[in-house]
């Protein structure tokens, strides 16, 4: 079974995510920027590869943090790695076309619909700012 992996970006207390085209996997919803994990991909570098792609905002691998792994939540089964990054400035994303709309949401306004396991995680994340380190939840 495939894997994939997604990253969720923080600017304070605000968090990216990005609407699904019709067209595309989950269709809809709002997610994090994520997709299929390469051969020669490590999970944290195929987060940030997406992240590129699907909203041109560019993170380093090493500015990255794991925060759990999603088992069986991707769209056809397989295991979706998430992780997180915090940037100073929100920055406008520029869509691909898996993507309609964006926005930066606090914990208290995520929008809806959203995939449940997904919500979950991000519902469940500490951070600790100052540190630039998340607790790790199953």
């Amino acid at each position: 079974m495939k894997e994939y992996a997604g990253l969720l970006i923080n600017c304070g207390d605000r968090y990216l995510l990005c609407k699904r085209a019709e067209e595309a996997t989950f269709p809809g919803q709002w997610s994090v920027p994520g997709g299929g994990i390469k051969d020669i991909e490590k999970p944290e570098e195929a987060a940030v590869r997406e992240t590129m792609e699907e909203t041109q905002i560019p993170i380093y691998v090493e500015d990255t943090i794991y925060l759990t792994t999603l088992s069986g939540s991707a769209h056809d089964g397989g295991d979706f790695h998430l992780y997180t990054t915090e940037i100073q400035k929100e920055q406008r994303p520029i869509l691909d076309f898996e993507h309609v709309a964006s926005g930066w949401f606090t914990i208290k306004s995520l929008p809806q619909p959203m995939e449940k396991a997904l919500k979950g995680a991000v519902l469940k994340i500490k951070k600790q700012v100052k540190e630039k380190s998340y607790e790790t939840f199953k």
